[in-house]
């Protein structure tokens, strides 16, 4: 039996290496200052991956950042995508 992940039943995540959702489909937009792909220490980057994550983290200093609509298939929070 495959154990549960975190995601299985996300709709969408975000890797903090980039600023696309995991998937490709939807895109981050900075506001302000934030700096990603930061890289964790050798310990944390290690727990982080092994919850699913990349290793890496954000920077916010009065920043934020901003879910661009895809037009083409919107992220629908309350269903599926």
């Amino acid at each position: 039996m495959r154990s549960r992940s975190i995601f299985d039943d996300a709709l969408a995540f975000w890797s903090m290496d980039g600023l696309k959702s995991v998937c490709g489909t939807y895109a981050m937009t900075v506001y302000g200052e934030v700096t990603a792909g930061n890289d964790l220490s050798d310990a944390e980057r290690n727990d982080s991956i092994a919850r699913g994550g990349d290793g890496k983290t954000a920077a916010f200093l009065g920043g934020f950042l901003k879910l661009e609509q895809n037009t083409k298939k919107p992220l629908r929070i309350g269903g599926k995508i």
